[in-house]
């Protein structure tokens, strides 16, 4: 990747990969002590803090699974700070818009990523964790089908 003087990584190459598939879901008791150690110390500086999950190119058939494993996953973060609220639960599967893997972003990718997180900071909605509960529970219930 190339990185500008002001600590922009910009990766230009389009490389074939493999695409992301659905993880564990739910935050580590790590993450979580780190999220709360960051919410105090944000809190004590009056810094607002907010969480983005970030875009991944995911297959066409896991996308769904994908989407209710990442609401899991907010659910835990939610219940410690903001999580912006992203219709997509962080699937962008154009893959046109990814360099070498299923994360890193072209600089046209990273473009329409800003464009979008800019306009959900604009807009200010949040997930409530009712709302990322009934994803919880939308995946239960096709697990058990």
């Amino acid at each position: 990747p190339e990185i500008h003087a002001s600590g922009w990584q910009e990766a230009r190459d389009f490389r074939e990969f493999a695409l992301i598939q659905p993880g564990a879901p739910g935050l580590s008791a790590d993450g979580r002590t780190l999220l709360a150690a960051l919410v105090r110390w944000a809190g004590s500086r009056e810094v607002r803090v907010c969480y983005s999950l970030p875009w991944a190119c995911v297959e066409p058939a896991v996308i769904e699974e994908f989407r209710r494993t990442s609401a899991s996953f907010l659910r835990d973060v939610a219940a410690l700070v903001p999580v912006i609220k992203d219709p997509a639960l962080g699937v962008h599967a154009v893959r046109e818009h990814f360099s070498d893997t299923g994360w890193h972003l072209t600089p046209a990718g990273a473009r329409v990523r800003t464009d979008a997180l800019a306009a959900q900071l604009a807009a200010g909605e949040f997930w409530s964790l009712a709302e990322l509960d009934a994803w919880k529970s939308r995946r239960e219930r096709s697990d058990t089908r």
